[in-house]
């Protein structure tokens, strides 16, 4: 399909949709990405689910697109309905000239690349036609490199060759992209020109580390003091000081670490903190509530690392305060104590728990469902507890995707019986790899359906390695190559 002339930014129609459907119906659920919903769209009249379907990809209901699935969900759906794929070349062509990276198109495009991965080839041709003409060409090679198959591969570096034959159209085209690793290297023996590209950009690179005096020096840390570990911290070397510092740090270092942490020098922090973590003193109890609940321009991530740091403290300290503050009007306190109960709640804090779970599922504030995450994970060292309705209603309601993962493992912990009848089969078909995980992990294995599904998650090449792994382990438990991985 050729780039319509005249195309055309459809303004609002553009933004992530903010209206999602009731979460019992069926475009409510396949907006979630619930298994239930597939299972409910493939039992609808096709053209109906398709109508459903293509909703979803043209108006992308996720409420973070960062961290949620749903291309491999809406694919697989598309793939058992065998959809036409002409509106979604329609809709690409009528938002073309967007921002790049725009959700509507992006989510439509990732769909194009999963529809690839399963084998569908008018699905690629119509992403590489996109590459020809589509202003987000860029990020679609990306997506279209995923796959592992030579032969698209070189495809694809054609297609770009035709887009910007000479070096410096390639070079313009492409600037300030990272063609030093990622997708773009790997086109690099397919094309002459990417090669070339690929080359000078790893040189660019190389100058501008050591212009800017990031060439990384070689240091003996095994021979290095926690003093001088904590001074030598940097963006580069932070996560291996930490665990140095956290295996080395004893109690006569707690008053260096406390010293030591600061919003302004935030990888030596970083270590810091890992080290009381670790130690967990009690007399640094006052000192990190009051670090934790400080003034509103300290860094989040500096304030996360607090709140860790307050859960690693003994529970007969932190847990009153998480009690008492739980569902204060002060976010910093409420965090906080999502955090401490997270780690130490009590069968004694579950009616707290409900409560606030139920309070944040009736907020319509995107800060509300990060919450929830928490909540749900505080159930996660209470099993077999019983079922627990706002849990429950936390799964069939929850727009993000992933707070619907985290209730699921928290209903598997607390009412294992429950989740198993109820609920472990849909998750087979849920959009987020580690529900399937979970469905794969409870599901009982009886009837062709459950165990045709193993089957498909078990053969996919495409598919999280947890997930393919446990689907063959539930169909073959005896077997070598279906041993839980």
């Amino acid at each position: 399909m050729r780039r319509r002339e005249g195309s055309r930014t459809i303004g609002s129609e553009m933004a992530i949709s903010e209206t999602a459907a009731a979460a019992d119906s069926v475009m409510g659920e396949l907006q979630r990405g619930r298994g239930a919903g597939y299972l409910r769209a493939v039992d609808l009249a096709n053209e109906e689910a398709q109508e459903l379907l293509r909703e979803c990809i043209f108006h992308d209901p996720r409420m973070d697109r960062q961290v949620e699935s749903r291309a491999k969900y809406y694919a697989t759906l598309a793939y058992h309905l065998s959809a036409d794929l002409e509106p979604i070349a329609k809709r690409l062509a009528e938002l073309d000239g967007m921002v790049e990276g725009e959700p509507t198109v992006a989510l439509a495009l990732d769909v194009l690349d999963e529809l690839g991965r399963l084998g569908v080839e008018p699905a690629f041709e119509l992403l590489c036609d996109y590459l020809r003409w589509g202003a987000g060409w860029g990020y679609a090679v990306t997506r279209a490199l995923g796959m592992p198959d030579p032969a698209r591969q070189a495809r694809i570096a054609r297609v770009i060759e035709e887009r910007a034959p000479s070096e410096e159209e390639f070079a313009r085209a492409l600037q300030g992209r990272d063609l030093a690793g990622g997708p773009w290297a790997g086109l690099a023996g397919q094309s002459a020109l990417i090669h070339e590209q690929v080359v000078r950009a790893r040189e660019r690179m190389a100058s501008s580390k050591v212009a800017g005096g990031e060439r990384e020096e070689v240091v003996n840390y095994d021979s290095l003091t926690v003093r001088q570990l904590l001074a030598a911290a940097n963006s580069r070397n932070s996560w291996g000081l930490r665990t140095r510092v956290a295996r080395m740090a004893r109690p006569a270092d707690v008053d260096l670490l406390v010293a030591s942490v600061s919003s302004k020098n935030l990888p030596a922090s970083f270590v810091a903190f890992g080290g009381l973590a670790e130690l967990a003193p009690a007399e640094i109890f006052e000192w990190i509530k009051e670090t934790s609940f400080s003034a509103e321009e300290t860094p989040h991530v500096f304030r996360a690392w607090a709140w860790e740091l307050m859960a690693a403290l003994p529970a007969a300290l932190t847990l009153p305060l998480a009690r008492e503050t739980l569902n204060d009007g002060d976010w910093r306190k409420r965090g906080l104590a999502e955090r401490v109960l997270k780690r130490h709640a009590t069968v004694e804090d579950v009616p707290l728990l409900r409560a606030a779970i139920a309070v944040a599922l009736a907020q319509a504030e995107e800060e509300a469902h990060y919450r929830l995450c928490h909540l749900a994970d505080a159930f996660d060292g209470l099993p077999g507890i019983g079922v627990a309705p706002e849990l429950v209603a936390m799964f069939r309601q929850s727009r993000h995707s992933l707070g619907r993962a985290r209730a699921a493992k928290a209903m598997g912990i607390t009412a294992p019986e429950a989740f198993r009848d109820a609920y472990a089969m849909e998750c087979l078909w849920d959009c987020e790899a580690q529900t399937r995980h979970l469905g794969c992990q409870w599901v009982t294995v009886a009837g062709a359906s459950v165990r045709y599904r193993l089957k498909t998650l078990a053969d996919d090449r495409y598919e999280v390695e947890n997930v393919r792994g446990e689907a063959a382990m539930r169909l073959n438990p005896g077997s070598l190559d279906g041993r839980r991985r």
